[in-house]
């Protein structure tokens, strides 16, 4: 998921580094009406139809892998679908799809896993944003062994653990007007990656950690920067200019901390 979510966002990158206009992939703007109605986790579906294999409310320990099903309506294809997924409080991944279903249908699924490893016991639960604005159209909570959150990432592949680094969360702003700015994405690279050649020619295995702005701005990077080590960053939006910079973290700086970042037109 997180590799097809960075896949939507080269493109804005590519265009905001050659201040030229971007132009979306995703064509359709959405019909407003969009729902997506949870039918029930399984252990399964099919290929078939999409409908569940196997149905049940939540998994042992030791899942290698989990769908939520959900019957839909008035959906368009060719409109943005985001699916995020949270453990506990924390946010595993989101991706964004374009939609290929067709308006309605009895079943879709979303599925997360942790590549043929057990996935982490705790409370899981899977958002659904859809239309023009990725409004708010669907959930789905389970729970994984015990339903006591961890902080292992599944499906994306990442740990996360602020023992050793600094959580970090904030939002992106327009810097003239002050609004946030819904759907821009932040790129945290690998330490010693040259900012410059990525920016030229991105590539998925330089990149540490990737977000994207929810409604309100809100964006939550889902591995911890170490401390005293300096990670290239870049922030995007189409029609903005790249926020481009580095952060580095010492042993003085708290666990947890909110940025504050602007781009300007």
């Amino acid at each position: 998921n997180r590799l097809r979510a960075i896949n939507y966002a080269l493109p804005l990158l590519a265009a905001a580094q050659a201040n030229s206009s971007y132009e979306s992939p995703f064509v359709v703007q959405g019909t407003g009406q969009e729902t997506f109605t949870f039918v029930t986790w399984a252990e399964d579906y099919s290929d078939d139809d999409g409908c569940a294999v196997g149905p049940r409310e939540s998994y042992p320990s030791n899942t290698t892998f989990a769908v939520a099903i959900f019957e839909y309506n008035g959906l368009a294809d060719g409109e943005q679908v985001l699916v995020a997924w949270w453990l506990g409080e924390e946010l595993l991944s989101t991706a964004v799809l374009e939609w290929n279903e067709g308006a309605s249908g009895s079943c879709t699924p979303f599925y997360f896993h942790n590549y043929g490893d057990p996935i982490p016991n705790g409370d899981y639960a899977v958002e659904i944003y859809a239309g023009g604005d990725l409004d708010f159209v669907g959930s789905a909570e389970t729970a994984v062994g015990s339903g006591t959150s961890g902080s292992t990432s599944s499906n994306s592949g990442t740990t996360s653990n602020s023992q050793d680094g600094v959580q970090v969360e904030g939002e992106i702003l327009d810097a003239d007007s002050g609004k946030p700015l819904s759907g821009a994405v932040i790129f945290i690279l690998q330490p010693g990656t040259d900012l410059d050649a990525w920016l030229d020619n991105p590539t998925d295995a330089e990149v540490y950690a990737f977000a994207e702005t929810d409604q309100k701005g809100y964006f939550f990077l889902p591995e911890p920067l170490l401390r005293g080590v300096e990670y290239p960053g870049v922030a995007g939006l189409e029609g903005y200019y790249n926020n481009e910079g580095f952060l580095e973290f010492s042993a003085d700086d708290p666990d947890a901390l909110f940025l504050t970042l602007e781009l300007s037109k």
